[in-house]
């Protein structure tokens, strides 16, 4: 077959030229592209396709539905294609679905396991074990029985001890209440790391309870321990239990340890835990999926030098908790990549998320699709990293109600995002990154996006961007604070962007500059229609670092006032030199009013001509407003 070309003429006069070569290799086809060449594998194959680029091989798998996997050169890269095709199903085996670290709003068909929306059961499939699995059951015993099927263990103890003298196996526990006590009244071990995992897991068809007899724990590791999963258990709290799991001291630490579709109930009114603390040794690659947390009092989890972390798909239901309540508290030593992701919270005290010590390693945080009621102090706090170290910040789609903070973030974060979130908090900071603290930490190279920040209580910044911080990009958030909040935005540091926001100011400003200074607020909706002394757009010095604002563009965006609000309301001394207020469309209606300047009321747009001609360096101000 003879070569092809195809000639394309573009609407500018030049053109492109492509040839389609036909080479002898079956089913080869070479595409040269303006001397750059392409080889596409046509060869008839079922599963797989492969292309080459300039020496560089790309494999293409087609064997899963609606999925397509890319190999290039040894690294793999999956294309969901699931709603190309038209479906928002998903199919997974069970080892792609548990190495997921967050969860979309979809449905996933687990092969052999059953159908999940998001993190949700939908449907699970009849049970199935293989013949080499251990069985463990009320009317068996631990001497006679062998641990087949019909002859099964009677403790979950023995299942677990002949699962780790063979390197690895699993363990499934029949219908009922199991008190183990291999210790102090409980489940105690020592040092444990099979070559292969151990899995002990409740039947899914079936109610499967472990409690202690006695004693503080109903789990405890006393030496560092790896490879083992609980699944489908209910960890019940009796005596009084402290901690669900108790981890701590130089050696015990966790690796590759998971606690998936787990039920921690206490019913006692205690305060109780997760507890994961080593001291002096990492734990590495610790999980908590899809687990449900109840308590009558407080309920608690702790994580301390725990390296890449994965706290996803949980559920708390702890009406009654106290202001210690912490779902997810991260404290000193932890790094990697940290994944808070899809969990649902219900309370009426304390905080979700809670790291509480700095970062002292390279960090990726991620704390995504997650969604928090009730909380009495941190919907999510970030204390970031330290001077020199990585860290950075991932907080997106996370929906959050509180009487205080909504999400904090304090110091030294080197990239982030906050996108899409919806928070309603009456406290004092719904939304700040970084907060005003007494860290120093410079927060950077941050995008704020798409976010929904209400402040409905007295005195608050919907969104807060503080001093100590470099490179912010705010883009397209609402954030409201007419329901009783105060500031819509308050924004301090150097060379942000402030673009396509919607701010609705509350007993104090839409959009106030506190010693913020090169940075650009344009194409912004800015209304005031909340009696306010402070003034819909105003400078001040930031009293806390000295900053003076310096040096800002404020430029295309509108500004509406109505129902006694001000437009200005500042004097000389809370502005400094090189601010540029231009083509700005300033609508002024019913009582509202121009407010003053420099010290001075003002009371049309001529005055405010004048007012920065006079007394400002940047004497053409507003000269293009209207």
């Amino acid at each position: 077959m003879a070569d092809r070309t195809l000639t394309i003429n573009n609407a500018d006069g030049s053109s492109e030229t492509y040839t389609l070569k036909t080479d002898d290799v079956l089913g080869v086809r070479t595409l040269s592209v303006d001397g750059e060449t392409v080889t596409i594998d046509h060869t008839p194959a079922p599963d797989v396709r492969t292309l080459t680029a300039d020496g560089q091989v790309i494999t293409i798998d087609t064997t899963k539905t609606g999925v397509r996997t890319l190999t290039i050169d040894g690294s793999e890269i999956t294309i969901d294609r699931t709603d190309e095709l038209g479906s928002t199903n998903l199919v997974l085996t069970e080892a792609e679905y548990e190495a997921l670290t967050e969860y979309e709003d979809r449905t996933y068909t687990v092969s052999g396991v059953g159908t999940y929306q998001g993190a949700a059961v939908v449907d699970k499939e009849a049970w199935t074990y293989d013949v080499a699995d251990i069985h463990v059951s009320k009317t068996g015993h631990d001497i006679l029985g062998d641990g087949s099927i019909n002859s099964p263990y009677a403790s979950i103890n023995a299942g677990f001890e002949v699962a780790k003298g063979n390197q690895g196996g699993t363990v499934w526990v029949h219908e009922g209440t199991y008190a183990e006590n291999t210790g102090n009244g409980y489940f105690l071990k020592p040092a444990t790391n099979p070559t292969n995992r151990v899995y002990i897991k409740g039947r899914p068809d079936q109610n499967v309870t472990m409690t202690n007899v006695s004693g503080s724990y109903v789990l405890r590791f006393n030496g560092a321990s790896s490879n083992i999963t609980f699944q489908n258990i209910e960890f019940k709290a009796v005596s009084n239990v402290t901690n669900f799991l108790h981890s701590t001291g130089g050696s015990a630490q966790l690796n590759d340890f998971e606690f998936i579709e787990c039920h921690f109930n206490d019913d006692q009114v205690t305060t109780t835990s997760l507890m994961v603390s080593g001291t002096s040794l990492l734990t590495s690659n610790f999980t908590v999926k899809r687990c449900t947390f109840t308590s009558d009092g407080n309920m608690s989890t702790l994580f301390r030098n725990c390296v890449d972390l994965k706290f996803i798909g949980n559920t708390f239901n702890c009406p009654n908790a106290n202001g210690s309540f912490r779902a997810a508290r991260i404290l000193a030593g932890c790094s990697g990549d940290i994944h808070v992701n899809n969990n649902t919270i219900t309370v009426n005290a304390g905080d979700f998320v809670s790291q509480e010590n700095a970062f002292t390693l390279p960090t990726k945080l991620y704390v995504l699709n997650n969604t928090v009621n009730g909380v009495t102090s941190d919907g999510i706090l970030v204390e970031g990293g330290t001077s020199g170290v990585d860290c950075e910040v991932y907080l997106n789609n996370n929906e959050i109600t509180s009487t205080d903070f909504g999400i904090r973030v304090q110091q030294y974060v080197t990239k982030g995002e906050a996108k899409n979130n919806k928070i309603t908090s009456s406290g004092a900071i719904p939304f700040g990154f970084p907060t005003d603290s007494a860290d120093t930490g410079v927060v950077k190279d941050v995008i704020i996006s798409d976010n929904e920040i209400y402040a409905t209580g007295s005195g608050g910044h919907a969104l807060l961007v503080s001093a100590n911080s470099e490179n912010i990009s705010v883009l397209n958030n609402t954030a409201d604070a007419s329901s009783g909040g105060a500031y819509a935005l308050v924004l301090k540091g150097d060379g942000h962007t402030v673009t396509g926001n919607t701010f609705i100011g509350g007993t104090s400003n839409g959009l106030y500059l506190k010693g913020a200074s090169n940075s650009t607020v344009t194409s912004n909706d800015v209304t005031q229609n909340v009696s306010s002394d402070n003034g819909t757009l105003a400078f001040a010095v930031d009293g806390g670092s000295g900053f003076v604002v310096i040096d800002n563009t404020i430029t295309g965006n509108t500004f509406n006032i109505s129902n006694g609000a001000k437009l200005h309301q500042w004097s000389a001394s809370e502005i400094s030199t090189g601010n540029v207020v231009d083509s700005n469309t300033y609508n002024i209606t019913g009582t509202g009013t121009w407010g003053s300047m420099f010290g001075f009321a003002v009371f049309s747009l001529a005055d405010v001509r004048d007012s920065w001609a006079t007394n400002y360096d940047v004497t053409t101000n507003d000269s293009n407003s209207n």
